[in-house]
């Protein structure tokens, strides 16, 4: 049985087998079996990390609900999130371990839960809606345009899910309520988390938005390029170039020729590093507010 949950049996599971009470505890002793949360053990042997810990807290938790939030996205690939073990319950539980957080929530439906590895968990629809209650705009914002990657959230059935479990009061829904009201899931997925940064970096120093993703065609209407974003009245293209470019030759060939194109055609490309976007930001501001034609606030 223990082999079958990946070295990991319950206390319930053990006296449903015969064992006593004082069998188990001389396993115990022994180091046969160790105890990972209250009731639940791994065999000698099993190391412990992330992934052991959630599986035993799902044996722990039963029945009484799903495993949730932070931990239901690093499942399905939403985020990379493993500092603790989160779970949704209607019941009153106290959390079995320091690194498991419990969140007690009014309706956990079947609709909102799917099957992982024999694992309850919410599905993606639930999990975004509830990850808008815990995580930083930034970083939310960054699971959403995963999950829209990975085609596995839409705006419909968001709409849904937070009609029926956004209440009044509930921490994060006007954040994903702005969102969807702004028109975000009718618009391009930002290429990367570095141009999710970008984007809020426009919005909190109220500079205007820009297109994503925008293609540049010539009079012919044959594509010169894409660009990550554009200002097309003003004839300005925005490159959020990440470590990930201009490796190789060709690929600065390549580069070079586009930017050519582009500027036989009257457009001006302004290239954006990740460090001039963290460390120099200031000079970053000051580059966009000429270019916009955008003057600093009084």
């Amino acid at each position: 049985m223990a082999e079958g949950q990946r070295g990991l049996i319950t206390g319930h599971q053990l006296r449903d087998l015969g064992f006593t009470g004082q069998s188990i505890k001389r396993r115990k002793d022994s180091g046969l079996l160790v105890p990972v949360l209250a009731g639940v053990y791994r065999t000698a042997g099993i190391p412990l990390d992330w992934l052991l810990l959630v599986r035993a807290t799902y044996l722990w938790l039963r029945s009484r609900g799903a495993l949730s939030h932070r931990t239901s996205a690093t499942l399905q690939g939403l985020l990379d999130d493993r500092s603790v073990v989160e779970i949704s319950t209607t019941g009153q539980l106290r959390a079995p371990h320091k690194d498991v957080r419990i969140h007690r929530v009014a309706q956990l439906v079947t609709r909102d839960l799917r099957w992982f590895d024999d694992m309850r968990i919410t599905n993606p629809i639930r999990t975004v809606v509830d990850l808008a209650g815990v995580l930083p705009p930034q970083r939310f914002d960054q699971v959403i345009d995963e999950g829209r990657r990975r085609m596995l959230i839409a705006e419909r059935p968001l709409r849904k899910v937070l009609a029926r479990v956004g209440g009044r009061g509930r921490s994060g829904t006007k954040r994903l309520a702005q969102l969807i009201d702004e028109g975000e899931f009718g618009l391009p997925v930002p290429g990367s988390p570095f141009e999710r940064k970008f984007l809020h970096f426009l919005e909190a120093h109220a500079l205007r938005r820009p297109k994503r993703q925008y293609e540049i065609k010539d009079a012919s209407g044959d594509l010169v390029a894409r660009v990550d974003f554009a200002y097309p009245d003003l004839m300005i293209a925005i490159e959020c170039d990440g470590k990930k470019h201009h490796f190789g030759t060709n690929d600065w060939e390549s580069d070079l020729e586009r930017r050519s194109k582009l500027a036989a055609l009257g457009w001006r490309v302004i290239h954006i590093s990740w460090d001039m976007l963290v460390n120099r930001s200031g000079e970053l501001l000051e580059l966009l507010q000429e270019a916009l034609g955008q003057p600093p606030p009084l």
